[in-house]
C-alpha cells in the first residue's frame, strides 16, 4: 500500500513541483527578501561535510550523499556513485520556518546494496545525525533542527543543527567548484512520455546517465552544449534520475516522470 501512495505522491507533486520551479533566492548583496524555508524546500542538497558524536564525517572517494524535497511533503534522501543508486529513505517533514524544522515518520526505505565499508560506515554516521539508529527499528528523530541557508550567489550552502549540537553542512547540487550547477541544466517537458529534451548551458559535452528509481543504470548518453534530446519511449512509467557529469567528474542530478 505504501508503493501505492508514494506513486500517487509522485505523480501528483511532480505537476506542481518539478515543471520550472520559481527562483526562490536573491543575492544578499542586493538586500532582497530571501525565504530560508523557501530555499531548504527547494533544492537539492548534496553532503559536504559534518561532525557527529565528535566525529569529523567526510564523503567517501566517489559517493555522496543528499536529499531534496521536490516531490512532496518529505524529504527523499539518496547515496550513490556516479554510477548507480545504493541506499535511499524518505521522511516527513513538520513546522519549517526559516530557521528551524522537525522530522517525523520514516518510510519506503530501500534496501542497502553498498558493500564498501568505508561507504557503509559513511552512510551511518550520516544517517545517525538525523535519526536514532538503526531507521528500520528505531528512527526517532532527532528534533527539533536548526538550520541556516548562506547564499552565494551561484550557490547556496546549508549548516544544519540537531538537538545534541551535533552539525552537518550541503552544497546545492553535486558540484565541487561551484560552476557545474543544476541551474545549467534544463529538463523539459517534465512529465514527458517518448522523447526529453535538455538544454546544456556548461559549453561543454558531458556524460548523462539515467537511472530509475532503484539506482539502476538505464541509459547513457553523452550530449553537447545546447539543445538535445533523449529517447525515453521505452522506460517504465516512472520516476527517475538524470545525473550530468563533466569531463572532470563534477556530477549534478536531476529528475523526470516518465508516463
Amino acid at each position: 500500500m505504501k508503493t501505492f501512495n508514494l506513486k500517487i505522491k509522485v505523480i501528483f507533486f511532480s505537476f506542481a513541483f518539478m515543471l520550472g520551479l520559481p527562483e526562490m533566492l536573491f543575492n544578499q548583496t542586493t538586500n532582497a527578501v530571501y525565504s530560508q524555508s523557501e530555499a531548504l524546500l527547494n533544492n537539492t542538497w548534496s553532503f559536504i561535510e559534518g561532525n557527529i558524536d565528535g566525529q569529523v564525517l567526510n564523503s567517501p572517494t566517489d559517493f555522496n550523499g543528499g536529499f531534496d524535497s521536490l516531490l512532496g511533503d518529505y524529504f527523499e534522501f539518496f547515496f550513490s556513485s556516479s554510477t548507480s543508486q545504493c541506499f535511499g529513505f524518505n521522511i516527513i517533514y513538520f513546522d519549517v520556518s526559516d530557521n528551524q524544522f522537525s522530522l517525523a515518520e520514516l518510510f519506503d526505505i530501500q534496501p542497502n546494496t553498498c558493500e564498501d565499508p568505508d561507504i557503509l560506515n559513511f552512510i551511518d554516521l550520516h544517517n545517525s545525525f538525523f535519526v536514532e539508529l538503526p531507521l528500520e527499528s528505531n528512527g526517532n528523530p532527532k528534533n527539533p533542527f536548526i538550520y541556516n541557508i548562506e547564499d552565494f550567489g551561484n550557490y547556496n550552502v546549508l549548516h544544519i543543527t540537531n538537538n545534541l549540537g551535533d552539525w552537518v553542512k550541503y552544497n546545492s547540487g553535486f558540484l565541487s567548484n561551484h560552476i557545474f550547477t543544476q541551474n545549467i541544466f534544463t529538463l523539459f517537458p517534465n512529465p514527458t512520455k517518448k522523447t526529453l529534451y535538455v538544454n546544456n548551458n556548461f559549453n561543454q559535452k558531458v556524460q548523462t546517465n539515467v537511472f530509475d528509481l532503484n539506482g539502476k543504470l538505464q541509459q547513457t548518453h553523452f550530449i553537447e552544449a545546447g539543445q538535445s534530446q533523449i529517447d525515453v519511449n521505452q522506460l517504465q512509467s516512472g520516476l527517475y534520475f538524470v545525473v550530468f557529469e563533466s569531463e572532470t567528474g563534477e556530477r549534478v542530478s536531476k529528475k523526470f516522470i516518465k508516463y
